[in-house]
């Protein structure tokens, strides 16, 4: 996404409209919240077979 000149930026928000608003007004987004779905796929690619 970089080489393409998009600046990926990860958050807790809900909602994207709102997201931009926030960027847009320079305030603080909140922090991504814990998804263990991503921790258990990232943990079954150690031990998967490449």
């Amino acid at each position: 996404m970089r080489r393409r000149g998009a600046h990926v930026l990860l958050t807790g928000e809900d909602d994207p409209a709102c997201a931009i608003t926030r960027i847009l007004a320079g305030e603080a987004l909140p922090d991504p919240r814990f998804d263990v779905t991503t921790t258990l796929c990232r943990i079954r690619d150690i031990f998967s077979r490449h």
